[in-house]
């Protein structure tokens, strides 16, 4: 019972080890704990990916990825942590917050609130455990923000999301993790698509992924740029080293 069996491509997971949203798990579950889970393959194969399920005995059920790529790209895919600085943006901070835990890229959410005097404080504690928290009883700043958000995170990648987007999707993060997760570029900035942000502007989006080693040399400097953080980033990298990507 506390052993792990990886055999082509699936795992065996015993029901008190189980954890949602974590890719490393061991031992074994019952089949009447699959109708818990049918949609994510128990948080180990995502919708997008083929599978299928097979019954072994009365309490024993199998889910296969029939993409055997898919499950060895999954043992070494990077860690991601998505960070949310917020401020008075209580009517849009839930959907972001949302769409970002419900997304198997992504393994911890990160929110700062930063001084607000609405009732973003109060939305952001109703998720309780489900992300970490900063707060801030006043302003300091998008770029403090984002360091104390870096300092807290776990992830090898950090990403960055505004507080107030409205179309939010999982294309729009698998489009702006991919290519760094890939390791061909060192950052990547995500805008949309939709006419509404001028691609002149782009170089000041707030959706961006980094690699944290690449970040943290850096973050004293950052902390004092206050709202002017994106250029201050966009001055540390070279336009080899930076990605532009607009979901498709």
């Amino acid at each position: 019972m506390g052993t792990r069996n990886i055999l082509n491509g699936f795992k065996w997971i015993h029901k008190s080890n189980f954890i949602k949203r974590y890719q490393y798990m061991t031992g074994f579950i019952q089949k009447g704990d699959l109708v818990l889970e049918p949609a994510c393959g128990f948080d180990i194969i995502p919708p997008s990916v083929e599978r299928e399920v097979k019954d072994f005995g009365e309490n024993i059920v199998a889910v296969f990825s029939k993409n055997s790529n898919y499950y060895r790209g999954l043992r070494v895919q990077k860690t991601i942590s998505a960070i949310v600085p917020a401020f008075n943006e209580e009517k849009t901070v839930t959907g972001v917050v949302e769409v970002l835990l419900n997304n198997p890229l992504i393994n911890e959410v990160i929110c700062v609130n930063d001084g607000s005097t609405d009732k973003t404080l109060t939305v952001l504690e109703s998720f309780k455990d489900k992300i970490q928290l900063i707060n801030f009883s006043k302003n300091k700043g998008k770029s403090y923000a984002l360091v104390e958000g870096i300092k807290k995170a776990k992830g090898e990648i950090i990403t960055f999301f505004d507080a107030d987007l409205t179309n939010l999707s999982d294309n729009h993060i698998k489009t702006l993790v991919d290519p760094i997760l890939e390791s061909k570029f060192k950052v990547v900035l995500g805008y949309p698509s939709n006419g509404w942000l001028p691609n002149p502007f782009s170089d000041l989006t707030g959706e961006r992924a980094y690699f944290k080693k690449d970040l943290v040399p850096y973050l004293d400097r950052m902390a004092k740029t206050k709202f002017g953080v994106e250029i201050f980033l966009n001055d540390l990298f070279a336009k080899n080293e930076t990605k532009k990507k607009s979901p498709s």
